[in-house]
């Protein structure tokens, strides 16, 4: 987070960028009547509020969760083949991707971002079918592609939300491992949907996430594990 304001006229091209992906949203049949925009300004607002005053984060963290959690009046689940996409949270992950870093590093020397970008993903995959969570049953290719873009959307928001409003900012209050086990069981418990079993493997994978943007401060890097993780998951388990 950068501590003097942007140039206005890069919140205009943000507002811009905003109006283009509602536009699309609306056309799609994604969103319908005046609750999408009016939640879609908010946010805007508070984002461009937040950064100016870090503080800010106590109003922007619960409503990122009203659109993570389709609490939006308006907003619909886009039919995406097999799969569904839901449009509030993935207006949510565009649009945090304008206001963080937009950096990508994959640190392939490092140890640590290995475990948590391959070690840690591998170990959830084979834990889930070592206790029967998953089968192998492969997807058809049409299937899984339908999959791999709507979650696509669906990761990008969550990793801007756990790693740009959640760890960053823990990062410089809490030492390094009650931050990485924080912001992981925070990320299963966000899962507690699918059941305990399933938030537990939530976790475990989310500490992979942790780890590989901890050590290479890219929030594209744990974009990139967490949908390889999910559609490889997809892919082999149905």
């Amino acid at each position: 987070m950068i501590a003097t304001p942007p140039p206005l006229s890069h919140a205009f091209l943000r507002l811009g960028f905003a109006a283009s992906a509602l536009a699309i949203a609306y056309g799609a049949h994604g969103a319908s009547g005046p609750w999408p925009i009016v939640a879609t300004l908010v946010l805007l607002a508070v984002l461009e509020a937040w950064r100016r005053w870090p503080a800010v984060l106590i109003v922007l963290i619960p409503l990122a969760l009203a659109f993570g959690f389709g609490m939006v009046p308006g907003f619909q689940r886009l039919a995406v083949g097999a799969y569904s996409l839901n449009t509030g949270k993935a207006l949510l992950g565009i649009l945090l991707m304008l206001y963080l870093p937009w950096r990508f590093a994959w640190p392939w020397r490092d140890r640590q971002f290995l475990l948590g970008a391959i070690g840690i993903p591998s170990l959830t995959l084979g834990l889930a079918f070592a206790l029967d969570f998953l089968h192998w049953q492969p997807l058809a290719l049409a299937a899984l592609l339908g999959f791999a873009f709507s979650n696509f959307f669906s990761t990008v928001a969550e990793e801007a939300f756990f790693r740009g409003l959640v760890q960053a900012p823990l990062q410089q209050r809490l030492s390094r491992w009650p931050c990485l086990l924080g912001v992981a069981l925070l990320f299963g418990a966000v899962h507690l949907a699918g059941g305990w079993l399933f938030a537990a493997f939530a976790a475990l994978a989310g500490l992979g996430y942790a780890l590989t943007y901890e050590r290479s401060q890219s929030i594209w890097a744990a974009v990139l594990v967490h949908l390889g993780l999910n559609v490889l998951r997809v892919a082999i388990g149905g």
